[in-house]
């Protein structure tokens, strides 16, 4: 699968880390399928990417267990709200969506 695929969007991804827990390792691989990202809650980030979010998501798996959990959606600034975000990730949100 091409890993260019379509416009720049931003998605919501967020996982469970089952039994190793390696965030770093995940992290990492966020950070690389990314133009742009921001950890938002413990185990959620907002980024900005070019891929669909099927590739996102087999792409992250790469970067995880087996027994891992991961989920990616495309958001927007229509389709999220949010209630005690830490005020830095909070003005990020308002600023990119």
């Amino acid at each position: 699968m091409d890993r260019v695929e379509k416009r720049m969007a931003f998605y919501i991804v967020s996982y469970d880390l089952i039994k190793d827990k390696d965030y770093v390792r995940l992290e990492k691989g966020i950070l690389s399928v990314a133009f742009q990202a921001k950890k938002i809650l413990f185990s959620v980030w907002v980024i900005e990417s070019n891929r669909t979010a099927t590739n996102l998501a087999e792409t992250l798996m790469q970067h995880a267990d087996a027994d891992d959990k991961i989920l990616v959606s495309e958001v927007n600034r229509e389709s999220i709200s949010w209630i005690n975000i830490d005020k830095d990730e909070s003005k990020w949100l308002e600023t990119v969506l």
